[in-house]
């Protein structure tokens, strides 16, 4: 919700892998997201025929280095959270986690940028007005999601958001563990009202480079970089806020760490295998198709 141009953005990649586990997905999105990205892209920029294929043109080269990159990287993160989750998880192993996330994101957003810019660039008045409405639509929802509700609904979205993103790895939470969640969600702090002024702001300043007579693409990347990777746009309020709610969800997952029975974790581990398995066949040139199907 945070970032509308994440959905078609290189953290496809990082989201599918690091969240989704199983071999019928890992085929389904190999096979699959060429298409996807192009279609999800013509649904924010209402792109025309010619759009299209130049938009493939630029994303088809950009998903074979990602396998061959990207992927091991991936990969090897996941072997290492399974090497870290085998015996236990503390603050020094959500620590590592999290800067290895953030570095995967930070570049996967690199790479896709070097075909968003473009493609943005590209873009017909009537096109740019397109994307303008989208983000009004998008911003609608957020605010019905997050802002016109109470403080006690928004945390229990967010409970629900982590017990359904661990139980893809551990399994059925118990009604013990899900109640754990439930308080620690309470008690994150609630930063959705800063978090929208941001997203308006950023919206702003794209809309407003795009709709130059001349667009630079490097002023566009840097506030494309800056919306979604970068801190220096963030207001010092909200950097501190956004740190806050960071260190004390780790906190909250490693209690929920050491609630896991033997079996949850042993799931979660083989999961993490598994699918870093999957991630090694694909980036050394495998036909997803063939590959074995893997269960957690």
């Amino acid at each position: 919700m945070r970032h509308p141009l994440r959905r078609f953005s290189g953290t496809l990649l990082i989201s599918v892998a690091l969240l989704a586990g199983g071999c019928s997905l890992m085929r389904f999105f190999w096979d699959q997201v060429p298409d996807a990205v192009v279609a999800r892209a013509d649904d924010w920029l209402d792109l025309d025929p010619n759009g299209e294929r130049a938009l493939r043109a630029r994303v088809e080269p950009w998903l074979e280095r990602v396998r061959r990159e990207d992927l091991p990287r991936y990969a090897d993160f996941l072997r290492g959270l399974a090497a870290r989750t085998a015996d236990g998880f503390d603050t020094a192993d959500a620590a590592w986690a999290q800067r290895r996330v953030d570095t995967l994101y930070a570049d996967a957003v690199q790479g896709a940028l070097d075909w968003i810019v473009p493609t943005l660039l590209d873009l017909t008045p009537s096109q740019r007005h397109h994307l303008a409405l989208r983000f009004r639509e998008r911003n609608t929802r957020y605010r019905d999601t997050y802002l016109q509700v109470s403080r006690r609904d928004r945390s229990r979205a967010i409970a629900q958001r982590i017990v359904h993103q661990v139980e893809r790895w551990t399994g059925k939470l118990d009604v013990r563990q899900v109640a754990l969640v439930e308080d620690g969600a309470a008690k994150l702090p609630d930063n959705a009202q800063a978090w929208y002024h941001y997203r308006l702001r950023m919206q702003a300043g794209l809309l407003a480079l795009l709709s130059k007579p001349d667009p630079r693409g490097a002023a566009v990347r840097q506030q494309l970089q800056a919306w979604l990777v970068a801190r220096g746009a963030r207001q010092s309020g909200d950097l501190a806020q956004t740190d806050a709610f960071r260190e004390r969800l780790a906190a909250l997952l490693v209690r929920l760490a050491g609630t896991l029975s033997a079996t949850q974790r042993a799931d979660a581990v083989r999961g993490f295998r598994n699918l870093a398995a999957q991630l090694d066949e694909v980036a050394a040139g495998a036909n997803p198709a063939d590959m074995t199907p893997a269960t957690n």
